[in-house]
Order: structure tokens, then C-alpha cells, then sequence
């Protein structure tokens, strides 16, 4: 076996969910692809040991939050702030780490000053400490959501998300700075907006980085947090958090503005001046025609000429963003290391969105209409025909193609 074919083995064998029959698989076209001779190609046995080589858990530090320390040393540029755990509280408090990469900080410099940003916090499923995974997030000209820097700590709080989000506007400003001086290169999944790009870091080199505004859920720490580091920055709060909670509130004091109404028409103005000294203009007529608290919280807040459009009502993106990184790389399971969790964020998040660009506001019915051809034909009887080729390798071939 060659030292590149073993080399190619070790890089596959460490991504995300890679067995070794999969390997296998892809090997088998990666050599014909690079014509390597057929007494360099590996044996079964050769590629098992290769994997289970580094799969061995002895290979690894015991502590998985002091390995992403040792990641964090030898990896600077995709680590931009690591704390080690204190040992001495249970569980660990003071871990936390900062992944970065050159693409989400660029698109961060590109689009928030006119899209905003997103900020959430996931706890489920993340790693076998339930540490919280804090991501920022913006949208493109489509309406696509691009991944910023992401934050693995020990809590969410108001002095963690200071923190996070400190680090965050440092990293904004110095690559703005490098990318006026030519010290840095615009990243190559951004190079079609070099203009625009260059443009916005220009401004943030003025008068430093300030997004359009910030997203968030109901989080009291969130808020905070943003309030210290981005005094009187707009904060947006997802408009169907916003209902949510009226109603959680509304089932748990017994109060409805609404039902209040029945009763104004049977006892009276009394009532209805007691409501109004509580909610001011926003309280209902004896005779509502209209029901005006729901426009009054699903518009509040928006900048002269906005509408509800982008991220300015939900933070759907954000969430959606969390989603798509459990199902597509943790495989829809619950992570157990967060070591692992740390490598796929800085090897594998940032690059899927990189290389996988999506330049279309909405979905492709040609697309669609493919995909639903392909599980037609899969899911029918004899729709695909096993055979073997002349080398004795198994192929398949689709009978209506």
C-alpha cells in the first residue's frame, strides 16, 4: 500500500461517522479516479487496521476538555479563545472555547451590518456534559443562513455570553483591519463579493463593528449580555417567542385582554379605565373591531421602511442552523465527547457551508422533481439491477435510465 493511499485513509477515517466499510467503498473510486496501480491498492484487512489504529480510544487523552486544549495549541487559527475546566466545582465550571474560521468571520463583516445577526444557545444532545453550544449567525442576499464564530461552555450566562460576544467584535475588527492592508486574503467561498466585502470592512475600520441588530429568543441573559458589549444596538425578539410566552402567561395568571372585553360589556366603564391605566392606548374597546395587542408586538421595533422580512421577526434561522447540525453531523444522535463536538465544528461546519453555496432564494423544482424520481424508482420493485463488472466489482444500474 502506498504512503498516499494510507495518508488518504487517515484523513477519512478521522471524519465524522466513517466506518471502514465505507471507506472501502470510496476507495474503490478514488483509486481508479487517480489511476493508481492495482499492487498499490490496499487490502480489507490493511484498511481495518488502518481505522481501528485511530479509533483507539488510547490514542486520545482521557480528559476530553483538556484534549480540545491540546487541539486549541496546535490549531491557533481555528481556535480563538480556549479556558481550561476548573476541577475543583461538580460539574466543571470555566471551560470555554471559541471556534472561528475565516469564512464566518468575512460573511459576519459582509452581511450583518445590513441583514443583522442571530445569537442562540443549544444545551441538547451536544456533548456528554450538556455544555451549551452558542452559535451566531447571519443570512446572505438569498436569504440563507451563514455560520459565524461558535462558543462551547461550561453556562450561558450573562458573563459568558460577554464574553463570547467581546471576543467576537475583536475578531470582526482585526480582520476588517487586515483585509484594508492586504495581510490577510478574502476567503475563496466569498471571493464574487469582493467589492461589497471590502466595502463593509471599511466601515467597521471607522467606526468599529455594529450590526444592523441582534436576534435572539426570550433569553434575559442573552439580552444582557448583548446591552454590555452593544450599548443601544436594536435587539430583535423572535416575534413567535413573543406570543409564546403572552400565551404561557395568559394560561398561568388566568388574564386575557381578550376575554376581559366579555366582561367590560356587563359591568361597565370602571373596569375598562382600570385596564387602561395598566396597558394605556393598547387596552380593547367595550366593542373590540380589531384586535390590536397582537399588531402592536408583532411590529414594534422595526427600523423606518422594514417590513417583517429577513431576520427581523424570527430567529428561525438560528434555530434551523442547530437543526441541520444535529441531523446532517451528529447523524441525528446525541454526541457523547465533547472533543469530538469541537472537531466537527471547526473541521466540517464552516467548510459545509463554504463549499456548499446555495445562490437560489428558494427551492429548485427541477430539483425536487428529481429527488422524487429517484425515490420512485428506489422504492420500486426491480427499479435497480445488481451486476458485475468485468474487473468482478459490484455495480448497480437503474432501469429506467
Amino acid at each position: 500500500m502506498s504512503s498516499f493511499v494510507r495518508q488518504n485513509i487517515l484523513e477519512l477515517a478521522s471524519l465524522a461517522n466513517m466506518t471502514a466499510s465505507q471507506i472501502k467503498l470510496r476507495l474503490l473510486s478514488f483509486c481508479e479516479t487517480h489511476q493508481v496501480p492495482r499492487y498499490r491498492w490496499p487490502t480489507p484487512s490493511q484498511v481495518n487496521n488502518v481505522v481501528q489504529n485511530v479509533h483507539r480510544r488510547d490514542r486520545l487523552l482521557n480528559d476530553p476538555l483538556l484534549a480540545i486544549g491540546l487541539f486549541a495549541k496546535k490549531n491557533p487559527e481555528k481556535i480563538f479563545y480556549y479556558s481550561p475546566p476548573n476541577y475543583d466545582t461538580n460539574p466543571p465550571s470555566k471551560f470555554a472555547t471559541g471556534i472561528q474560521h475565516p469564512f464566518a468571520i468575512q460573511s459576519l463583516i459582509l452581511w450583518s451590518h445590513q441583514n443583522g445577526i442571530g445569537l442562540d444557545s443549544s444545551y441538547r444532545h451536544k456533548n456528554e456534559n450538556r455544555a451549551p453550544v452558542t452559535f451566531i449567525t447571519t443570512i446572505d442576499e438569498n436569504h440563507h443562513m451563514l455560520p459565524g464564530p461558535v462558543f462551547v461552555s461550561a453556562d450561558a450566562t450573562a458573563e459568558t455570553l460577554v464574553l463570547f460576544l467581546r471576543k467576537v467584535k475583536e475578531l470582526a475588527e482585526k480582520t476588517a483591519t487586515q483585509l484594508m492592508s492586504e495581510k490577510i486574503e478574502i476567503d475563496y467561498g466569498l471571493v464574487k463579493y469582493k467589492k461589497a466585502l471590502l466595502q463593509e470592512a471599511a466601515k467597521i475600520v471607522k467606526s468599529k463593528w455594529w450590526p444592523h441588530f441582534i436576534m435572539i429568543d426570550k433569553s434575559r441573559a442573552e439580552r444582557s449580555a448583548i446591552q454590555k458589549v452593544f450599548p443601544n444596538i436594536p435587539i430583535r425578539i423572535c416575534q413567535f417567542h413573543v406570543m409564546q410566552a403572552i400565551l404561557r402567561w395568559d394560561k398561568e395568571v388566568e388574564l386575557c385582554v381578550i376575554y376581559s372585553a366579555v366582561a367590560l360589556r356587563k359591568d361597565g366603564k370602571e373596569q375598562l379605565k382600570s385596564l387602561k391605566s395598566l396597558f394605556g392606548d393598547f387596552a380593547l374597546d367595550p366593542l373590540p373591531q380589531e384586535e390590536k395587542l397582537s399588531d402592536f408586538w408583532t411590529d414594534i421595533g422595526l427600523p423606518a421602511g422594514e417590513n417583517r422580512e429577513k431576520m427581523l421577526s424570527t430567529n428561525n434561522w438560528t434555530e434551523r442552523a442547530f437543526k441541520t447540525f444535529d441531523q446532517v453531523f451528529l447523524a441525528s444522535r446525541a454526541n457523547k465527547l465533547a472533543y469530538r463536538l469541537v472537531l466537527i465544528i471547526a473541521n466540517q461546519w464552516f467548510n459545509y457551508y463554504r463549499e456548499w453555496k446555495n445562490d437560489k432564494p428558494r427551492f429548485n423544482k427541477e430539483e425536487f422533481a428529481k429527488d422524487n424520481k429517484a425515490y420512485e424508482i428506489w422504492s420500486r420493485e426491480k427499479g435497480i439491477i445488481e451486476f458485475k463488472t468485468e474487473d468482478g466489482l459490484r455495480a448497480w444500474k437503474i432501469v429506467d435510465i
